[in-house]
């Protein structure tokens, strides 16, 4: 309502972001995301009424446009609403303003800022990840890198006493995804050693674990304890070809059943949390590792429900204490802030309260959080025989996440993905200069794998939408506009320039699985390449050849075009470093970790000889796309993980 009235004070005058929050929230530290999603709230009212409109003027702010009417009666509510008349707004939208303002401030309090005090739980200089806090609020627990940053053990910490720690375990894999069961009594957690993941039980006292069930697709996501306690949710893939899902584990007999359906369309589900009263489950559900929204089901008639249309990361959600809305994490900046929507999904509020992984007790007088103070740049790096130096790129060392480089073909420009205007654009750095643009307006959510066009006019990417896919559009860079050249239900990725610029390589799962498609913009007609699976696609200079990885095998793989023969190149190309390979020199290069988070190594791959060679080590890294190789003279484009550091906090109800 007050950022309509800011507005409402200059109709027809452009007024800056600056000075909206300043007029709005003139005490508070408030981000952008806040008036953004005020500014969206405002264009839903607006929607059935074509007199209102507010325009966004790119770097400078907003106008409201008006179209003058005849207000009537307005004595009948009182001078308050004269600017209203003025402006030309007419009284039921007024009304409708007002009253949808009293709902969402009627729906906010329970978990606004103010109602929260922040104290520091665990803050060190090792990571402390994967809080959860007992039902009784009395103890958390948690996970910590041991000193020598081997492996992960879980600790239980008494709240609110100093140095009262309980050790949990003590073994040589990690123990992560703590979580207690409805008692307090015992506790959940999985153990990753090497590619295995298993489920293990232990009191809470500490002691001796036993074994519940096997992750049979190795991944390590967030459980729950079913509220009768019968039950732990964890996620789990039946095969590496199938979507991940949401499975539970009986605690009496071990046996596991599958829960949750997602589609080939979806990277999968994950991050459950029970209903107070036991009857639904929310989850996460993902289109790709990075873009996700949440869900729930309803535990007796298997009913999902989409509650989110954000289609952004979401970094954990859980029910509150009512059982009446779902607070989630989402991040569309720098780090992920909660936000409340109650389960109907009608109603939804962003929070001030920054944090991921939320937990809270069963009363809801306390509320946990991971507190993330990451920070991803690129870099340059050049080898030498001491391994290698990294040269200084001031500009892209922003406090804000820069990845995806892409180097023009005359080399003198690099392209690349960030988020620092509050949503993901794609940006262009001159390599002579120093000075960067940013060249889309597009308020993505997020964007992917920015590729150059042979003539350097042009840019290929990929943007995930609201609608929970992702399609492909082509930047003009002169004219920075912007055009979708294919959209359809399934997930469309990876795109890249053919040699000629001719035609765009991409993968798309509209087959049930991900493949390597080709698509002729003279044509206007997408053609299937693989057959046997692909994902990101890297041209070679030879006509008929293309390299490319697959979404559920690691390693990089050759195909030729005209008679579909494919063979393995490299077999050490983890899943996350899908996009992490380039061409210079008549040598594949790529990265190389045994896990997500393991240190990197740098290899060629000799497309001659077949010879392989490792370059350098590199810490660090993120698993995002990242690497870029440039022929002469030879250096390297990278994304690394600059800053990243996972502090626990807990807010206490005021």
């Amino acid at each position: 309502m007050q950022v309509l009235l800011a507005l409402l004070s200059q109709p027809g005058e452009v007024v800056s972001r600056e000075s909206l929050m300043a007029e709005v929230w003139p005490n508070n530290n408030v981000n952008e995301e806040t008036l953004t999603r005020c500014i969206s709230i405002l264009r839903k009212l607006f929607q059935a009424n074509n007199s209102v409109r507010i325009q966004t003027l790119r770097n400078q702010g907003y106008r409201l446009l008006v179209t003058p009417q005849h207000l009537s009666h307005t004595s009948a509510i009182g001078s308050g609403v004269s600017i209203f008349a003025k402006a030309g707004i007419p009284l039921v939208l007024v009304i409708m303003v007002v009253v949808v303002g009293f709902k969402l401030n009627w729906f906010v309090p329970e978990f606004a800022a103010g109602k929260w005090k922040k104290e520091p739980m665990l803050t060190s200089k090792l990571d402390e990840r994967y809080p959860e806090i007992s039902p009784d609020g009395s103890r958390i627990v948690y996970c910590k890198y041991s000193n020598d940053a081997s492996g992960e053990d879980l600790y239980v910490k008494v709240r609110g006493l100093d140095g009262n720690t309980l050790r949990l375990t003590d073994s040589p894999g990690h123990d992560v995804s703590p979580t207690w069961s409805p008692d307090g009594r015992l506790i959940a957690y999985q153990r990753k050693s090497g590619k295995r993941v298993t489920i293990h039980l232990m009191s809470s006292l500490g002691g001796k674990s036993k074994l519940l069930a096997e992750a049979r697709g190795g991944v390590v996501e967030k459980m729950a304890w079913s509220k009768d306690g019968k039950f732990v949710a964890f996620t789990d893939r039946e095969s590496n070809a199938d979507p991940f899902s949401i499975f539970l584990a009986n605690v009496s007999t071990g046996q596991v059943e599958k829960l949750t359906q997602p589609t080939h369309q979806h990277w999968g589900d994950y991050y459950p949390s029970f209903s107070p009263d036991g009857k639904q489950m929310s989850f996460i559900r993902g289109i790709s590792a990075g873009t996700h929204d949440v869900y729930t089901i309803d535990l007796e008639s298997k009913t999902e429900a989409r509650l989110t249309f954000e289609t952004q990361r979401t970094l954990g959600q859980i029910w509150s204490a009512d059982g009446e809305s779902i607070i989630f994490s989402t991040a569309r900046g720098r780090t992920g802030y909660l936000h409340e929507i109650e389960k109907s999904g009608k109603h939804s509020s962003p929070l001030e309260i920054p944090g991921r992984r939320p937990s809270m007790d069963k009363e809801g007088q306390y509320l946990l959080v991971e507190d993330w103070d990451h920070d991803y740049d690129v870099i340059k790096v050049r080898s030498d025989s001491s391994g290698f130096i990294r040269d200084g790129l001031p500009e892209l060392n922003s406090n804000f996440e820069d990845f995806s480089p892409s180097l023009s073909p005359n080399g003198k420009e690099l392209a690349f993905i960030s988020n620092r205007t509050g949503f993901y654009e794609v940006w262009i750095l001159s390599i002579e200069t120093g000075e960067t643009r940013v060249v889309t307006d597009l308020k993505a959510n997020y964007l992917s794998s920015a590729n150059w066009s042979p003539d350097g006019q042009r840019l290929v990417l990929t943007k995930f939408t609201r609608e929970g896919n992702a399609d492909i559009s082509i930047i003009e860079i002169e004219s920075l506009s912007e055009k979708s050249i294919l959209q359809s239900a399934y997930n469309e990725m990876a795109p890249r320039w053919s040699v000629d610029g001719k035609s765009i390589y991409f993968s798309s799962n509209k087959t049930g699985r991900y493949e390597i498609w080709g698509y002729s913009l003279e044509v206007s007609q997408p053609i299937q390449i693989s057959n046997n699976g692909g994902y990101a696609v890297l041209p070679s200079d030879e006509e008929d050849l293309l390299y490319f990885t697959k979404y559920d095998q690691p390693g990089v793989w050759q195909i030729d075009i005209s008679s579909g023969v494919e063979k393995q190149l490299v077999d050490d190309l983890h899943l996350f470093d899908w996009a992490n390979l380039s061409v210079s020199n008549n040598k594949l290069l790529y990265l190389s970790r045994p896990s997500a988070w393991a240190n990197t190594t740098l290899r060629s791959y000799n497309l001659n000889t077949g010879d392989r060679d490792s370059l350098f080590s590199l810490s660090y890294l993120p698993p995002v796309p990242g690497l870029v190789a440039s022929a002469n003279p030879e250096f390297y484009f990278l994304t690394q993980s600059v800053k990243d550091d996972v502090d626990v906090m807990l807010y206490v109800r005021n």
